[in-house]
């Protein structure tokens, strides 16, 4: 036997290339552990139930299930630990096409619905998102009906709308709530974006005017004559300062911003005088599209149907700006998606600087990410952005389900994609089908991340879980790569995907049961559990020997992160599950073999069998020289799952057709490793060149490796 052999062999038996796994389609891609924030995402996948609490590994430490609520559109950490969460109730209010909700629900950490509140007729209804307030309030957007003649009452010109509606418009409310335990509450103040029009078509009308002239009113005509929808603010997220006491709007259907007093009364706040602004419910600020109060042109033009807008909080990197996320949507210099953080010129008192004729700044932006090139991203409608304790921001890339987290200067250093569609979490390598806007179906509305020290996750069992999305694994012979049985002391390979957080490889002998964090446990036939020895593991690949006193049949091997998750595969457990080792990791090709030659005086000698080809990268065969006619060429073939053979009678090793006599089967110092000795090579095979190698051990068939005999 030549040592150099046997130390390629086992070099090769622990890496071996993913034959069989499955391509990563979803589940976590990216996690730089030394830049990525500490802290767990909030997760409620758009087209289903669940809301997930994910680590930065990946890894589901809670979940909340709404049976089947899909969300409409948001859910929130409380700093108690509940799960407030937005339904969808489809069908049930206007016909807004999009951010259909209705309903608001909390939940305790055990999952229990404590409140219920349905805000929903055909006339009106909660959408996209709200906002819980300090005093357990809630703020919350509202769609409502406005008819043909309410429109016209209003100035707004009959021919604004879109095609293809029912003649209704549905702008924009925002309503607080004050939730009644458990089910119910009272709206206490409110706010209508159809109190504070301006027009200057129809004179007739009390709202009528000059738009540049009140930039604190909406033009509901502005983009004349291009038209609206009739979901025609589509506002899309809610967001609240308690130190300025105001309500920050993304409003969608103009891209642009607006901010509003929340310290009047409802009466004051249909008014355009009042509170501590004394603006009543007009707008105090707006920002992104000049045009819209005819302070600019396109040119000036910052946000296109953004979505997310939101105050980054006091004692983060940027506290006070403004973080937004902007879908680009007929951007001028191509359709890309960014995150964009802007200043809003606020004054000491709380109120916007503003020049006369001139539009709200500021002009340029502080702070912006969008990436370039195949990195890029776009998603024509929702998304989100959020501030972290450490400068980095997450991004929710929405219609794409991909979520990044990157530093102030623009490097990703978490990368995720959602796993989960409507029937539920994906399989590695499965990939999202579309829903009927012809979206991919894993799309989610935007995330939170809430760092280990927020007083909601305090004391609660962030224990991992597992990932969301489900794994295929496959198992094979890992001398010969071929699927089938297993036997007790033989060696076999799992691929698949997360399987291990690092590589490593076993250094000691006898090999450990757990590297890297992971382990594989057997479960037979008799019900007994055990641990399985490791000779490597990876992300994809799993190389593990069978207990040689695993009982015969069915069992189960199940792979144990200590980061979570425990993905499995059924099994066979047979006498013999025969496979030869070929020098190229492959299960075919250049043969695992030594051969020996006896001279006829009784000197034995190697003979060589491969060597390795520096121009090609691989193990090639060299032909075996017979030699002498009074020479003997014996072969040592490298197999596992051999050793539980019934007699040696019961082997057969066929060399290029030939059957040669089956000297005998020893086992290596290394786990596994079954040396079946063979010979003498018949001298028909003489000048053969290349041939087949196969082992049958008991009716089974191993795979065929080559030899080259001159």
């Amino acid at each position: 036997m030549r040592q150099g052999s046997l130390a390629a062999i086992l070099a090769f038996a622990i890496s071996a290339p993913l034959a069989s796994g499955q391509t990563q389609t979803v589940g976590l891609f990216l996690n730089n552990a030394a830049a990525t924030a500490p802290g767990y995402v909030l997760l409620p996948p758009m087209h289903n139930g669940m809301t997930y609490l994910i680590d930065n590994n990946g890894q589901i430490v809670h979940s909340w299930n709404s049976g089947n609520y899909e969300p409409g559109r948001m859910a929130y950490l409380l700093t108690n630990g509940h799960l407030l969460r937005a339904d969808s109730l489809p069908n049930q209010g206007p016909p807004i096409g999009g951010g259909d909700g209705g309903q608001i629900r909390e939940y305790n950490w055990s999952g229990n619905v404590l409140w219920t509140f349905q805000y929903c007729a055909s006339t009106y209804c909660l959408h996209h998102d709200f906002k819980p307030l300090p005093n357990g309030d809630i703020i919350a957007l509202m769609d409502e009906v406005k008819t043909p003649a309410d429109m016209a009452a209003a100035g707004v010109r009959p021919d604004i709308l879109q095609s293809g509606g029912d003649g209704n418009i549905y702008p924009d409310a925002v309503v607080e709530i004050q939730p009644t335990y458990p089910s119910g509450g009272n709206i206490v103040w409110q706010w209508h974006a159809w109190d504070h029009l301006v027009q200057n078509y129809d004179s007739t009308r009390p709202d009528y005017g000059t738009p540049a002239a009140h930039p604190e009113l909406v033009d509901p005509n502005a983009t004349y004559p291009s038209k609206i929808a009739a979901f025609w603010n589509h506002m899309n997220a809610i967001d609240y300062n308690s130190d300025l006491d105001q309500i920050m709007l993304s409003v969608r259907g103009n891209s642009e911003v607006w901010i509003i007093d929340h310290s009047t009364t409802t009466a004051q706040a249909a008014a355009h005088t009042g509170g501590k602004y004394g603006k009543g419910g007009d707008l105090l600020y707006r920002w992104g599209n000049p045009a819209m109060y005819s302070a600019g042109t396109a040119a000036g033009e910052m946000l296109y149907q953004q979505h997310d807008a939101q105050w980054i909080a006091a004692g983060l990197p940027g506290a006070g700006d403004a973080l937004i996320y902007d879908n680009g949507v007929n951007r001028p210099v191509g359709q890309y998606s960014s995150a964009d953080e802007m200043d809003p010129p606020v004054l000491s008192s709380g109120s916007y600087a503003l020049a006369s004729g001139s539009a709200y700044g500021p002009k340029t932006l502080a702070w912006t990410y969008a990436a370039t090139g195949t990195n890029q991203m776009y998603t024509p409608d929702i998304g989100g952005a959020e501030r972290l304790p450490n400068g980095n921001t997450i991004i929710c890339f929405g219609t794409l389900g991909t979520i990044e987290e990157v530093t102030a200067s623009g490097t990703v250093v978490w990368k995720y994609v959602s796993p989960v569609v409507q029937g539920g979490p994906l399989s590695q390598g499965q990939t999202p089908g579309l829903d009927v806007k012809n979206e991919n179906l894993n799309a989610v509305f935007k995330v939170r991340k809430y760092a280990p020290d927020y007083a909601g996750l305090v004391g609660q069992d962030l224990t991992p879980k597992g990932t969301i999305e489900q794994y295929a694994i496959s198992d094979v012979n890992a001398a010969g790569m071929q699927a089938g049985a297993a036997a007790p002391g033989g060696i076999m390979t799992l691929f698949g995907s997360s399987l291990a957080d690092s590589a490593a490889v076993a250094a000691t002998i006898p090999l450990p049961t757990t590297l890297a964090g992971t382990a594989v446990q057997v479960k037979d036939s008799s019900g007994a559990t055990q641990s399985c020895s490791l000779m490597y593991v990876s992300a994809t690949q799993i190389n593990l020997v069978i207990p040689s006193n695993a009982a015969l049949g069915a069992a189960t091997l199940t792979i144990v992160r200590d980061t979570g998750g425990s993905p499995w595969v059924n099994i066979e457990i047979a006498p013999v599950a025969p496979g030869l080792f070929s020098m190229n990791a492959s299960g075919k090709g250049v043969g695992a073999v030594d051969a020996v030659r006896t001279s006829a005086g009784g000197v034995q000698s190697d003979v060589p069998v491969f060597s390795y080809s520096s121009s090609s990268r691989q193990f090639v065969t060299v032909p075996i020289d017979l030699g002498a006619a009074t020479d003997q060429v014996d072969l040592v073939l490298y197999a596992t799952g051999v050793r539980g053979y019934s007699a040696l009678s019961s082997i057969t090793v066929t060399v290029g057709g030939a059957t040669l006599p089956v000297i005998g089967v020893t086992q290596s110092a290394y786990p596994g490793l079954d040396l079946v000795s063979v010979g003498p090579l018949p001298r028909t095979l003489a000048g053969a060149g290349q041939v087949s190698v196969t082992l049958q051990v008991d009716g089974r068939t191993s795979n065929s490796v080559n030899v080259s005999i001159q």
